[in-house]
């Protein structure tokens, strides 16, 4: 098999499935009575963007062995979660990765053609990688130690 490019970018493990729901209650309360998933810790993230929009999101987050389950729902506002909802329903919004240098790699996918959709420098990057294959990938990587 031949060597393939891979622009830059080295996964080290899945972290996350992101899916994006209607209602986090509803969603959490279903699963954990079908199918044992659980215990979940609900937070409420609130956002303004740089035209003082206000926003609001609940999430809810449990692990199914070593990757986190992340259930997502715009309560206010125009949201990335919203425009998403609108345009495919409920579903899996995003896989996060985990990169050596979040930095490099969405520079060097920057440079492939792949848009930065929504990040934090250092952090995250929701990348626009849906086609081929329609699943979007958020990049992140571990946090390191200051010495």
């Amino acid at each position: 098999m031949e060597k393939q490019e891979t622009n830059g970018v080295k996964v080290q493990s899945i972290d996350q499935i992101g899916i994006v729901v209607r209602d986090v209650d509803s969603v959490i309360e279903s699963w954990t009575k079908l199918l044992g998933i659980g215990p979940w810790e609900i937070r409420e993230m609130e956002t303004t963007d740089k035209a003082g929009n206000k926003a609001k999101t609940k999430l809810g987050f449990t692990n199914i062995g070593s990757v986190q389950i992340e259930l997502i729902q715009s309560v206010e506002g125009k949201t990335f979660y919203a425009d998403f909802l609108e345009k495919h329903g409920e579903g899996m919004h995003h896989v996060c990765v985990r990169v050596d240098d979040l930095d490099a790699t969405t520079e060097n996918l920057g440079k492939k053609g792949v848009k930065l959709l929504f990040g934090r420098r250092g952090r995250f990057a929701y990348m626009d990688t849906v086609n081929p294959g329609g699943v979007m990938f958020e990049f992140s990587q571990a946090q390191r130690e200051s010495t």
